[in-house]
């Protein structure tokens, strides 16, 4: 996610929340199954008032180290705070998963014993579970506190957290029945003695425990971690890092969204001292719509990609709806007809192209800076001239004043082979384009695309180097691509850079390893650099 998609989600469910339940505002979160945790979404909870943190799937070889550190509740730290203010008290789930077969202890077969459900519904890996009574209450309730003593030795406050439920589960009041009413023998048994309090309880009740006891020894506080949990590898040794590019679709269309509701939202906010109030009362509903879809697409399954087929599409409408209406407010706000946005949700969007023939009327564009500072760049049009007219007759102006312009090629086709094996680096045909505002490459093989340009404009945008890549995905699918920057630089003297999500750039070690394992969320920007260039 990039940076203001969360802030919008927590602003959203903060209203809300505000609206059915008071002064209510959440002080901990419960992230249980994203694959992998960037360290600025923290700390932007942080900012919103969360204090706790609740996550699970991170590299499991971290995950064990700090089992053995007795860090599974540690203060995730920014690496830019230096007097901690921003700190997040934070829980990792300490076993693979955060079901009920590892929520006890480490043992799943024990563990299963303690899911009552499966007295009804399913198997266990070990002994089925059974009912508490006064027959076996005793013998269950000292397996489960040596389970618990086990999982203890990984926190430094003896104060533990177990976790208990799955996804989907607590769907009928008979399991409700179930859990409940046979834990609570085994809490009486084991509370007669001294050395060990269990009950049911919330995240509010087990962090307010352990920050009491934190506070009363300050010589084993948690420890201290900074960075972020990229990329996650999960207990079987897999790495789960291909769904920062699965289904880039979906992804292009929440981007679209995000564009939309930021312009509009701004476009609003310069209009609302001379627009009606009919108008605004009518455009704040819609904008709201869309920024409710927008968060429920980010998801951990629907902006991942991870979601079945049909979740997926039903996403993509939401999405698409989202971008209509959107488009429909922006377009009135600024009297004018939005471009680049497609008409069916699975569509690709498409240029407008504007039909002049000789001697036809001026037609006004209009062009909005959603940047709110002034920069200087390139602005791209298409134009049919067609028969009765030259593109040289063309007259772009700004309030009277002719502006420079450049004619890019077109290009009609491109040869497209079906081939199992895709080797972009040979057979390039290329053609270069100079003209009074850019100088372009282009380069094709049977797969790619690409434009590669300098503008020759004043400010950043000139400095850039700018690479287009268009790539027919649908010709070869489950095929992942990517493009290799290679520079003169020395190797052992690089430093690589990615972005977490917008806010911050975070240093990142390329080992000898399979790709996939040196794979990197980069939602924004990527920076290679020496100590003397970037």
């Amino acid at each position: 996610m990039r940076k203001n998609k969360p802030v919008k989600q927590q602003t959203t469910n903060y209203c809300e929340e505000e609206q059915l339940a008071g002064s209510i505002k959440p002080r901990t979160i419960w992230s249980n199954d994203p694959f992998g945790y960037s360290n600025s979404v923290p700390y932007l909870f942080k900012k919103s008032g969360v204090q706790r943190h609740v996550i699970n799937r991170i590299h499991h070889t971290i995950k064990s180290n700090l089992q053995h550190q007795q860090a599974i509740p540690f203060k995730w730290r920014q690496f830019f705070d230096t007097t901690g203010e921003n700190d997040v008290l934070t829980q990792v789930l300490p076993y693979t998963h955060y079901d009920v077969l590892n929520s006890c202890g480490s043992n799943p077969s024990v563990c299963c014993e303690f899911d009552f459900k499966r007295i009804t519904h399913w198997a266990c890996p070990g002994p089925r579970p059974v009912g508490i009574d006064e027959n076996n209450v005793k013998e269950k309730a000292g397996k489960l506190v040596s389970e618990l003593e086990h999982m203890a030795e990984m926190y430094k406050a003896p104060v533990i957290l177990m976790m208990h439920g799955d996804d989907f589960r607590f769907d009928m009041i008979e399991e409700w029945h179930q859990q409940h009413d046979n834990f609570l023998p085994l809490f009486d048994e084991i509370n007669k003695g001294d050395q060990v309090e269990i009950g049911f309880g919330t995240f509010n009740d087990y962090f307010t425990e352990l920050e009491k006891w934190n506070k009363e020894n300050p010589s084993e506080a948690p420890p201290t971690l900074s960075g972020d949990f990229f990329p996650y590898m999960c207990a079987l040794g897999d790495y789960w890092t291909g769904y920062y590019t699965t289904r880039p679709f979906f992804k292009r269309q929440g981007r679209l969204l995000h564009s939309l509701i930021r312009n509009a939202d701004l476009m609003l906010s310069m209009r609302r001292s001379t627009l009606k109030r009919r108008k605004i009362d009518e455009s704040l509903p819609i904008l709201e719509s869309a920024r409710r879809n927008l968060s429920l697409f980010q998801h951990h399954d629907a902006i991942t990609g991870t979601s079945k087929v049909s979740v997926m599409d039903d996403y993509s409408e939401l999405l698409h709806q989202s971008i209509m209406d959107t488009k429909s407010v922006l377009e009135e706000l600024a009297d004018g007809e939005l471009d680049l946005y497609p008409r069916i949700h699975d569509g690709v969007e498409m240029q407008t192209i504007l039909n002049f023939e000789k001697n036809s009327r001026a037609r006004e564009i209009k062009i909005f800076n959603s940047q709110l500072f002034t920069i200087t760049d390139i602005f791209e049009i298409r134009v049919n001239v067609g028969d009765g007219g030259g593109a040289d007759e063309l007259l772009l102006s700004i309030g009277g004043k002719a502006i420079q312009a450049q004619i890019e090629p077109y290009f009609i086709k491109g040869k497209v082979e079906k081939d199992s094996r895709l080797d972009i680096t040979s057979n390039f045909e290329w053609l270069k384009v100079s003209g009074p505002l850019r100088e372009t490459i282009y380069q094709s093989t049977d797969t790619v695309f690409q434009r590669t340009s300098v503008k020759n404009v004043p400010g950043p945008a000139g400095e850039q180097i700018d690479i287009a890549l268009s790539i027919d995905i649908s010709k070869d699918r489950n095929t992942e691509l990517m493009t290799r920057f290679s520079t003169k630089w020395p190797s052992d003297k690089l430093r690589s850079y990615t972005d977490s999500v917008g806010l911050q750039l975070l240093r990142r070690e390329f080992y000898n390893l399979p790709v996939e394992k040196n794979y990197y969320p980069m939602p924004t920007a990527a920076v290679i650099e020496t100590e003397k260039q970037r």
